[in-house]
């Protein structure tokens, strides 16, 4: 189990970058003003 939550881990760590990006692109329009 413990070998499960260290590749949970590492995958997750992989798409973070990709998530925060796309958590960008989803809350700024194209001046880069957030819509929040």
């Amino acid at each position: 189990a413990a070998d499960f939550q260290k590749h949970l881990i590492e995958h997750f760590n992989a798409i973070r970058p990709f998530f925060d990006y796309m958590s960008s692109v989803l809350t700024t329009n194209l001046n880069g003003e957030s819509l929040l």
